[in-house]
């Protein structure tokens, strides 16, 4: 139909016939159009052939703009302009799918694997573990309590920065010795004469511990500050805020904020404080 109309209303009658340019022009076309196919089948399964695709696709498209410059065209040259930009497109495409596909599937895979609580690490792995001064309520009263137990990379890092802390001493070791709960392998220096006692949720908090040491800033920075075997100690040790090991938090309504008496509202001046109890029981009871 294209061609009677460039042919006008009287067609001529020899019968038309491609010229060279024009079946150089269709040829790049089609190639073009093959590559991308090519481009566009290689981002869909995302594997590694998006690269070879975006250079095959590149110049396919390169040469039908040529094939059209040739054939002198204007319509021809539009189609092939077109071309060429699909195909940049494509290519761009299937470039940023080659590069970030790999990194999304490994999230994945990482993500699957530490997935849960189990967070065993090999018995060789590096941990220090630190002596605690804490504390523990015996009718009543606050007994003295020292415990054994694994620190990670951050505090040991504070503790060396001058922090408050419960920590004595620690000594660079293993996963392997801390969850061996031994105390005679324990070093001397770190006891210091005390009667210790190893940690609650020991093997997972080791674990926990243990994978802190691993990151980069840990084990290339932090770890100078706690060598193998060496126990390191004179650390800014306080009890002001004590650790209580067995302690309970019971809520009661005394524990309320009181509305302090200078903008009182409720006309409570005046009144005794062993008034707050039958007050609050009367509240309980209307």
């Amino acid at each position: 139909a294209a061609t009677k109309l460039r042919q006008g209303p009287h067609p001529s009658p020899k019968p038309f016939a491609m010229s060279s340019n024009r079946q150089t022009m269709a040829v790049a076309l089609a190639a073009a159009a093959g590559t991308l196919f090519a481009s566009s089948h290689a981002f869909m399964q995302g594997g590694g052939n998006c690269a070879l695709a975006q250079h095959t696709t590149l110049r396919g498209a390169a040469g039908a703009a040529a094939a059209a410059r040739v054939a002198d065209e204007p319509t021809n040259l539009n189609r092939a302009a077109l071309g060429l930009a699909f195909g940049v497109l494509t290519a761009a495409t299937a470039a940023r799918g080659s590069k970030r596909a790999p990194k999304r599937s490994g999230v994945a895979r990482a993500a699957t694997e530490n997935y849960g609580e189990d967070l065993a690490v090999p018995q060789d792995s590096f941990c220090v573990l630190g002596l605690a001064h804490c504390f523990e309520q015996v009718q009543g009263k606050l007994q003295d309590s020292f415990v054994l137990e694994p620190m990670t990379a951050s505090t040991v890092e504070v503790i060396n920065n001058g922090a408050a802390t419960s920590y004595e001493a620690f000594v660079g070791t293993t996963v392997g010795m801390i969850l061996a709960q031994d105390t005679s392998a324990v070093p001397s220096e770190l006891l210091n004469g005390r009667e210790v006692s190893w940690a609650s949720d020991l093997e997972f908090r080791t674990g926990c511990a243990a994978r802190t040491w691993m990151r980069e800033h840990a084990s290339t920075v932090v770890r100078k500050l706690a060598p193998d075997g060496v126990v390191k100690s004179g650390f800014n040790t306080s009890t002001k805020d004590k650790r209580i090991l067995n302690f309970v938090h019971e809520v009661k309504d005394s524990d309320n904020v009181k509305q302090d008496m200078s903008i009182d509202v409720y006309g409570r001046e005046g009144e005794e404080d062993g008034d707050a109890e039958d007050q609050i029981a009367d509240l309980y009871n209307v």
